[in-house]
């Protein structure tokens, strides 16, 4: 396209068209010509490419869209703030969960069982901090471990009074 303007339009405006011309022109600071010449290559482009431009108004269907938009933005509010929470509570409270997750389960138990049994055949007496370190379980667990009783209804284990110390039932 040719960049060359020497194609001219004579255009006539009422006073008051002019008058609302030269304010608009005024604030966008261009000439009159660049102003008219703007506002026609936008009419163009509005008319070829119409999808870009059109405005729907808030009709019904509008507003129902933008009323499920902040229901839905609403909800997620609320499930990011309970979350937060969540989150908070668990940090709070990590040194709680660090202790439940050493917590034992039957297959646990059967384990520590096992290996206090191999410690005390190898060690015969062991205090009950030595056996927390070396099988790195707390204490309670460890004494709940050595307070099973057998098959006969007998304690597996036995604390002997003078060392303090737990041994085999034998």
């Amino acid at each position: 396209m040719d960049k060359k303007r020497n194609k001219p339009i004579q255009i006539y405006f009422s006073i008051e068209e002019y008058e609302e011309i030269e304010v608009f022109r005024n604030k966008s600071g261009t000439t009159k010509s660049e102003f008219i010449r703007q506002a026609i290559t936008d009419k163009i482009m509005r008319m070829k490419n119409p999808e870009m431009f059109k405005s729907k108004g808030l009709n019904g269907e509008s507003k129902a869209n933008i009323r499920q938009v902040l229901e839905a933005t609403t909800d997620n509010k609320e499930k990011i703030d309970l979350l937060i929470e969540k989150m908070e509570l668990v940090i709070e409270n990590q040194k709680y969960f660090e202790i439940i997750s050493k917590r034992v389960n039957e297959d646990d138990f059967k384990e520590i069982d096992n290996a206090i049994n191999e410690l005390l055949t190898e060690h015969k007496i062991m205090k009950l901090e030595e056996l927390a370190k070396e099988l790195e379980y707390e204490k309670d667990t460890i004494l709940r471990v050595l307070s099973v009783k057998d098959d006969k209804n007998k304690p597996k284990y036995i604390m002997d009074m003078k060392t303090g110390g737990f041994k085999k039932n034998e």
